[in-house]
């Protein structure tokens, strides 16, 4: 006979078993209870589990089995709870042992977004039941997970705006950099076209302030003299940098105005007009700029200016100058013509090399002084290709027509040249006798040929 109390150890084993998608499941296990408290052998009926959500008081739930079973499975807990369990022994006069030391187990519940089947339900993250069907359709959801479980992460969002929105940058938005969110937004959010600071002439707002092609440095016109200095050329939006404007002060060419002004823009005043000042009047020319010097010029008694005295622009050469006074040394230059024009050398021209001059005309790897090369190229430069001997090797010609060996031994004896014979002729072309008439003439004039000059 059981006693009243009954000593059990505690549960030996626990674990978890797949069970429905909303529902977790434990299997619990126990020694059995073989002896009453005497010593004496017990006769069980069976076994009695209790179990319930912590904190530990009466056990809602529970189950039996008979005494020859030693473990239990009980279902549908709920995930994220922490549930405890018992169990006691029952003989067959229903004597029941006191309860054996609880023992506790934290269900596990769904982490919704993290791509794991937290659950142990076999189902992952959207598929389970747990989770709501989210979306990836919102701001929110840039966290670096398939959270609509097709396959994509972080697909279709609806990303925040980048804080400039104009020109270039309309339509730009903050890129999704998975777990840590929606970063701020850099140049490359912004386009290939975005500029900080504007630059280009090209009909766009590249900085995003709401204004196209404003801010920006223009290049300089190429006359910046009399009066044509401080032009610079106009933007044409999409057509880029346009002509330069010089004003209606300009004279392209002669000067014909008497107005003491450099209309041509080439550092004189006047020059070349008559009557155009007053005896011992003087007015300054030229520019310091490049080779250049500031001098004057002084109007003479006839009312005519003399020439600058300073150092006006001259046609540019290369030699490390800024002889046109532009601002920039050998700059728009022509280069000489290379002496070597053909082949490989088609197409040379020297480099400016500043105060050194123009340097030697580079012709390239493939150039050979003496061609050398069997390469179907012009390497030397003379208008002919492969000349060289080696490109050129002609087959062996046989037997020495003139030396009369077989001469009078049989058919075509008179031209010393088999008929089935290989004859080589200038230039490497091979000729080859055959049956056609055309071939047997030509091995029988070149026979009478040699004929003719063993005669001689």
């Amino acid at each position: 006979m059981i006693k009243a109390r009954i000593l059990l150890p505690l549960f030996l084993v626990i674990w978890l078993l797949p069970a429905a998608a909303d529902a977790q499941s434990v299997i619990l296990e126990w020694d059995p209870v073989t002896l009453d408290t005497s010593g004496q052998t017990e006769h069980l009926r069976g076994y009695e589990i209790g179990y319930g959500i912590q904190p530990p008081g009466d056990y809602t739930g529970g189950m039996s089995v008979g005494s020859s079973i030693t473990q239990g499975q009980i279902d549908n807990l709920q995930g994220g709870e922490t549930y405890v369990f018992s169990v006691k022994a029952i003989d067959l006069a229903n004597n029941e042992s006191t309860w054996s030391t609880e023992v506790s187990y934290v269900v596990p519940s769904e982490i919704c977004s993290n791509l794991i089947d937290d659950d142990a339900d076999g189902l992952t993250d959207c598929f389970d039941t747990d989770c709501p069907p989210d979306t990836e359709d919102g701001t929110t959801l840039c966290d670096g997970f398939d959270n609509d479980c097709d396959g994509s992460i972080d697909e279709n969002l609806d990303s925040p705006d980048c804080p400039m929105q104009d020109g270039v940058c309309q339509g730009s938005s903050q890129p999704c950099n998975g777990a840590s969110g929606f970063s701020a937004c850099t140049a490359a959010d912004y386009g290939s076209d975005y500029q900080a600071t504007e630059s280009d002439c090209d009909g766009l707002d590249n900085d995003c302030d709401g204004s196209a092609d404003n801010g920006l440095t223009a290049p300089d016109c190429s006359l910046q003299m009399g009066v044509c200095a401080g032009t610079t050329q106009p933007c044409e939006g999409a057509s880029g940098w346009g002509g330069c404007d010089y004003g209606s002060n300009y004279e392209d060419g002669t000067e014909t105005l008497c107005d003491d002004l450099d209309n041509d823009c080439d550092g004189s005043v006047d020059e070349g007009l008559a009557g155009c000042c007053t005896e011992g009047d003087t007015v300054a020319c030229s520019t310091d700029e490049g080779e250049c010097t500031v001098g004057e010029q002084l109007c003479d008694a006839a009312g005519n200016w003399s020439e600058c005295s300073g150092v006006l622009p001259s046609t540019e050469s290369c030699n490390g100058l800024d002889d046109d006074c532009d601002g920039e040394p050998d700059d728009n230059l022509t280069p000489p013509a290379c002496d070597l024009d053909l082949g490989v050398c088609a197409g040379a021209s020297p480099t400016c090399n500043g105060a050194s001059g123009w340097s030697a005309c580079d012709y390239g790897t493939d150039y050979e002084v003496d061609e050398t090369l069997c390469d179907d190229l012009d390497n030397d430069c003379d208008g002919q290709t492969d000349e060289h001997e080696d490109c050129t090797a002609s087959p062996d010609a046989g037997t020495d027509a003139g030396s009369g060996e077989d001469a009078g031994s049989g058919e075509d004896a008179g031209s010393g040249v088999d008929a089935g014979e290989e004859l080589v002729i200038s230039g490497g072309c091979a000729c080859h006798s055959n049956s056609a008439p055309g071939g047997s003439l030509a091995l029988l004039f070149l026979g009478l040929l040699l004929a003719l000059r063993r005669k001689q």
